[in-house]
């Protein structure tokens, strides 16, 4: 075999190894990116929100019911390296996300949230809605925006009561084990050979996308992003995968509501009244 054929053939065998190479590196950052996150699957899993869940007042259902009825989210998970290790060690990763229409990244801490946020409407309705106080007041604050926000991973099934009245209002009892917790104030259990984790809040901030004070990224969702170690004696791939196929709880306050038609129509000429006596 001459040269010139040794070479075309280490130019076809790289170009055929590239993309195996390419699809074992996961980027560590609280943010989904095909270009940089090559992981090995990607599905679906049914989420509820669980903050208020008593009340079942939620646009994305009330926990009844088996998972996969409920409201579907996006994960991807596999075996990587971490972008960057030179090492090239392989763990697991686990990238999570709450779908792009219940919960952005937004918040403003000027007092203008009502105007410099787009969807702030939809957030205020969705709060009223889910706390069942039209009261309510959603001022989407950093803290309000992700003071309450996290992610649990089920070690049970959710069991749901009867409502019953309480105060004058309807509430039940809601019940279920909880396997795993991730908080956007980025505390995370230590469990499963866990290693390091990020979320979307860390992702704005390391990226200079917002700051406590301000984000306007409402393309950029509530996401977490785990790294386990293979390894470790704790590590336990299928207990991942059979809690994820009971449902994740991610707790929203507030979520975003799903307008009706109509409702948008008036709330979007009502939003425009308000800017122009603003003006004014």
């Amino acid at each position: 075999m001459n040269l010139r054929t040794l070479f075309w053939l280490s130019v076809i065998t790289g170009c055929l190894m590239a993309p195996i190479v390419q699809g074992q590196s996961v980027t560590l950052d609280g943010f989904y990116d095909a270009n940089n996150d090559h992981y090995e699957n990607s599905d679906t899993v049914g989420w509820v929100n669980g903050h208020e869940l008593k009340k079942g007042n939620s646009d994305y259902g009330d926990g009844s019911g088996d998972a996969n009825t409920w409201d579907q989210t996006t994960i991807h998970y596999g075996d990587a390296t971490l972008a960057g290790d030179q090492n090239e060690t392989q763990y697991f990763f686990l990238y999570i996300e709450v779908p792009i229409y219940a919960k952005t990244m937004e918040w403003d801490d000027s007092g203008n949230a009502a105007t410099t946020i787009a969807n702030f409407w939809k957030y205020d309705l969705g709060g009223k809605n889910l706390h069942g106080e039209e009261s309510k007041v959603n001022s989407l604050t950093f803290d309000n925006a992700t003071g309450s926000e996290k992610l649990e991973f089920l070690a049970s099934d959710i069991a749901l009561g009867e409502y019953v009245e309480s105060k004058g209002k309807l509430e039940r009892t809601v019940d279920y084990s909880v396997a795993f917790t991730a908080d956007l104030d980025g505390s995370v259990s230590s469990q499963w050979g866990l290693v390091d984790s990020k979320d979307s809040v860390a992702y704005i901030l390391e990226t200079t996308k917002g700051t406590k004070d301000s984000s306007f990224n409402p393309d950029i969702p509530m996401a977490f992003e785990f790294m386990f170690d293979k390894a470790d004696a704790n590590f336990d791939k299928q207990a991942i995968l059979d809690s994820l196929d009971r449902g994740v709880v991610f707790h929203l306050s507030p979520e975003m509501i799903i307008p009706e038609p109509s409702s948008a129509l008036l709330l979007s000429v009502a939003s425009i009244g308000m800017l122009l006596r603003r003006k004014r």
